[in-house]
C-alpha cells in the first residue's frame, strides 16, 4: 500500500510540473492541438486510468493490516488531484465557454446628429465590431468616427478597420487612441486628430484574460496589420518601427511625424 501511495504521488507531481511547464495559451495552431491532446490524455485518460487502479487495489488489499492510513490518505490524495484536474481543464475551456450574457460591453457608442458623429469609447473588445455594424445600419448619414481607447483586441480592431471602411467613414481622436484602437484608426477614410491627441503603438503581446484566444500565431497576425496599414499609404519605415517598439512599451509619435509617414491626412 505504501508503494502504492507513493507511485499516485509521484505521478501527480510529474503532473502538476508538466502543467506548470507548459502554457495555457498556446500560441499556434499546432501547439494548440498538442495542448488540446495533452489535456484529453493527462488529465482524462490517465487520471480515470490512476483512480481505477486505486480502487481496484483498495478492493484486493483492503482488509490488509494497518492499510487502514495509507488507504484513507491515498484515497484522499486522489480526490485532491481530481480536483486539481478539473481545475486545470476549467483554466483552458473557461474562456471559450463565457456566454454573450456573462460579458458586459466595457464601451459605448453614441451618435451627434446635429455633426453626424460616432463617438466611440473604451475598450475594444470581442463584439464590438458587431456593434458598430448594428450601429450603423440606422444612422447611414453618419460621416466621422472618433474613437477613445486604451486598445483591446486586434481581431475586433482589424474588424473596426473594414467596417468603418466600407462605411466611408472619416476617423478622429480627440484623447487617446492606443494599440488596437489605431487599427480601427487607420481604417478611415480621413484621419485626423485633435491638439492634445495622441496615437500609440506597440508590437503585440499576449496576455491572459477571459477574452484570450487559445490559438494566436503573433507573425502572421502582425503581417495582416502591417498590410492593412500599408493599404492606407502609410510609410514602410512608419510600419517597420511599430512592429519593432516592444510589448511592453508605447510609442506616441508626434503630430508632425504622423503627417510625414501619411497615418493622418492634416496636421491639426
Amino acid at each position: 500500500m505504501q508503494t502504492l501511495g507513493l507511485n499516485c504521488l509521484g505521478l501527480r507531481v510529474l503532473i502538476h510540473w508538466c502543467d506548470a511547464a507548459l502554457p495555457l495559451v498556446w500560441t499556434s495552431a499546432g501547439s494548440a492541438i498538442l495542448g488540446i491532446i495533452y489535456i484529453i490524455f493527462i488529465h482524462g485518460l490517465v487520471q480515470v486510468w490512476q483512480i481505477v487502479g486505486l480502487w481496484r487495489y483498495i478492493h484486493h488489499f483492503g482488509a490488509a493490516y494497518n492499510s487502514f492510513y495509507w488507504m484513507a490518505g491515498t484515497v484522499l490524495g486522489s480526490m485532491l488531484a481530481g480536483a486539481l484536474s478539473l481545475g486545470t481543464v476549467w483554466t483552458f475551456v473557461s474562456p471559450l465557454i463565457i456566454t454573450s450574457e456573462e460579458i458586459k460591453p466595457n464601451y459605448t457608442l453614441a451618435y451627434d446628429t446635429r455633426t453626424e458623429t460616432i463617438r466611440l469609447t473604451g475598450q475594444i473588445e470581442p463584439g464590438i465590431t458587431r456593434a458598430l455594424q448594428a450601429f450603423l445600419k440606422n444612422r447611414k448619414d453618419a460621416r466621422t468616427i472618433i474613437l477613445e481607447s486604451q486598445g483591446g483586441n486586434v481581431y475586433e480592431g482589424r474588424g473596426l478597420a473594414q467596417t468603418i471602411l466600407k462605411a466611408g467613414l472619416a476617423t478622429h481622436v480627440t484623447g487617446t487612441c492606443y494599440s488596437a484602437c489605431t487599427l480601427a484608426y487607420i481604417g478611415g477614410r480621413t484621419r485626423t486628430l485633435g491638439p492634445n491627441a495622441q496615437l500609440g503603438f506597440h508590437r503585440y503581446r499576449l496576455e491572459i484574460t477571459r477574452y484570450h484566444t487559445v490559438v494566436f500565431d503573433i507573425e502572421a497576425e502582425q503581417e495582416k496589420d502591417k498590410a492593412l496599414f500599408a493599404s492606407q499609404s502609410v510609410a514602410a519605415e512608419f510600419i517597420e518601427k511599430i512592429h519593432t517598439t516592444e510589448a511592453g512599451e508605447i510609442w506616441i509619435p508626434d503630430h508632425q511625424e504622423l503627417s510625414r509617414a501619411r497615418v493622418i491626412s492634416a496636421l491639426p
